[in-house]
């Protein structure tokens, strides 16, 4: 399984053009925009300013922000198509380049499967964890060139603390991230081709964070109230909820949430681990069975 593991590492980083736009230019465009603020700094603090304003001011919360980018709503629709899309080009692209069938033995497919799988959710998890990194040392050294207050302060109990909050954010990132590698390796699997894999799941990436609207909008259709709670089946929903415990430690409020419903933190964390390791287990099972030839 290592050498699985190495060879497709080895495989995936020589698409260097599609990292480059797909993986690295979160880190990349961030590393650039705090490199540019801390150089207008130097020269001129009223152009600084508006710049350093785009921080939080404290490095705790700018190292999180990233993960935003695919568990937040909306921010999510948005953000995680990079990353969806480089993981669908990836998978299908096996099919239309013909390798898949040059190099399957049927009794290792699941193997090469899940290294695949294991090595793009890896490198879309060290560009998030890089642009953390990245924004927060930029703008700790853009808010002292201009004298501003940049906390808390590094103690090992801030450190502490933030590394517990830090790693709920990534336990959610995780989990999202598992989810769109299987969305993307069903789309992948299904239509065998570039442009049928990218459609799909970034298709099915939109709607689903927007599920909740859509449903409000087919209940007054149809005049079922009950298919409103189809969303409290949703990833989103438990992505919403199991933030809301671990920021608030409240679930979602009533009036965001179907019937007023509150959904403990141990459910929507259950339901999202369904969800991710469900999807795998499903397109691996497909890709076992399917005909490659």
């Amino acid at each position: 399984m290592i050498n699985l593991l190495r060879a497709e590492w080895i495989k995936i980083v020589k698409y260097r053009v599609l990292m480059g736009f797909l993986i690295w230019l979160n880190p990349v465009g961030q590393g650039a925009f705090v490199t540019i603020a801390a150089i207008v700094a130097l020269f001129s603090r009223e152009s600084a300013l508006p710049m350093a304003m785009t921080s939080s001011h404290q490095w705790t919360t700018d190292m999180m922000a990233p993960w935003a980018i695919i568990t937040f709503f909306p921010i999510n629709i948005i953000g995680r198509l990079l990353p969806l899309a480089f993981m669908a080009v990836v998978f299908a692209g096996e099919y239309e380049w013909d390798t898949w069938k040059n190099i399957i033995p049927r009794s290792q497919r699941v193997h090469l499967f899940l290294a695949k799988y294991a090595v793009l959710a890896s490198l879309v998890t060290t560009s998030i964890l890089a642009t953390g990194l990245i924004s927060a040392l930029g703008f700790a050294t853009n808010h002292k060139i201009l004298g501003l207050d940049y906390g808390p302060e590094f103690n090992l109990e801030t450190f502490s603390d933030f590394l517990g909050d830090y790693g709920q954010q990534l336990l959610l990132g995780l989990l999202s991230l598992l989810i769109l590698a299987g969305v993307a390796a069903l789309a992948a699997i299904i239509t065998r081709s570039i442009l049928g894999g990218l459609l799909a799941s970034l298709g099915i990436s939109v709607v689903e964070p927007m599920s909740l609207a859509l449903l409000m909008f087919l209940r007054s259709i149809v005049n079922i109230p009950g298919i409103i709670k189809v969303y409290l089946m949703t990833p989103s929903f438990h992505l919403d909820n199991a933030r809301s415990w671990f920021l608030e430690d409240l679930p979602l409020a009533a009036t965001y949430v179907p019937d007023g419903t509150a959904i403990s933190l141990g459910l929507s964390l259950t339901v999202l681990a369904v969800w991710a390791f469900g999807l795998t287990g499903l397109a691996a099972y497909l890709f076992q069975k399917q005909d490659i030839t």
